[in-house]
């Protein structure tokens, strides 16, 4: 009693390490003790949950919440709770059981106010992207710190299934701006992911000669990025100005001038004298 019990690495305890390992005999041993403390923090501000939820450690993370005092959803240094964790790593039984726990808040925000749901479209886990909808108890459209939507985050990294998915979800907009005036369709022609590009090209609504706060085109932002596709893409839709001028003075032909994209140069001229024919 009163004996000093080292922590190891990122200041985690005996209970942490265990239930961060799977150790579920060993937890169970470490919770019968008189002084155990299930939401004990490490350096980073996570409990042993929010560690066997990551981990996918289904025993562990059902033995911790049947203990007294436990609570289901600690939030760390970062403002991330055990669900948002088990969200990114696409745990689907973790986040199944911590959604059905009273308590739990499916639609936290984390310091960058982002969401479970929206770690869960970054990394494509169809299955819990789905779980998260069918509760009803997220925002779709929810917005982080930058005003990117959950939607422009699939954009930027070309994650195509979840693109379509939120597309056919009620509530989610298509043409929504973040904090720089970029759209999803923006995102993804300043990354060239052309199939999303081109998938975003046919939903109603969608402008694809939007401006954002700097006057940049996505067809600019293409063009400065060597993305040939996504620029011919633009072009055939007979609805941008490929001679557009931003704030900075820029077209889009200039800006694949400067980097050198001839490719680019040649298709936009040649762009230009099919439409003087």
């Amino acid at each position: 009693d009163g004996a000093y019990i080292p922590r190891g690495v990122d200041g985690r305890r005996p209970l942490s390490l265990a239930a961060k390992a799977g150790y579920e005999s060993i937890l169970e041993l470490l919770l019968g003790a008189e002084r155990a403390d299930p939401n004990e923090r490490d350096d980073h501000g996570q409990t042993p949950l929010s560690l066997s939820s990551f981990m996918e450690h289904i025993g562990v993370v059902k033995l911790l919440l049947s203990v007294r005092g436990i609570n289901p959803d600690p939030i760390d240094n970062y403002g991330r709770s055990a669900l948002s964790l088990a969200a990114e790593a696409g745990h689907v039984n973790v986040v199944i059981l911590l959604l059905s726990i009273e308590g739990v808040d499916a639609d936290s925000r984390d310091v960058d106010w982002q969401s479970p749901f929206w770690f869960a479209i970054g990394n494509a886990h169809k299955e819990v992207v789905n779980l998260f909808i069918g509760t009803g108890r997220v925002d779709v459209g929810m917005t982080d710190n930058d005003g990117n939507t959950p939607l422009a985050w699939a954009a930027w990294k070309g994650n195509l299934d979840m693109v379509e998915l939120l597309l056919a979800t009620k509530g989610v907009n298509p043409s929504s701006r973040n904090n720089k005036g970029q759209t999803a369709l923006t995102t993804a022609s300043i990354k060239g992911n052309e199939a999303v590009a081109k998938l975003l090209l046919t939903i109603e609504g969608v402008d694809p000669d939007s401006k954002d706060n700097s006057g940049t085109t996505p067809l600019i932002f293409a063009a400065s990025g060597d993305h040939k596709a996504v620029v011919k893409a633009l072009l055939q839709t007979g609805r941008v100005y490929s001679h557009h001028i931003n704030d900075k003075g820029n077209t889009a032909i200039a800006e694949a001038l400067w980097n050198r994209h001839i490719d680019i140069v040649e298709l936009l001229n040649d762009w230009d004298d099919v439409r003087r024919l």
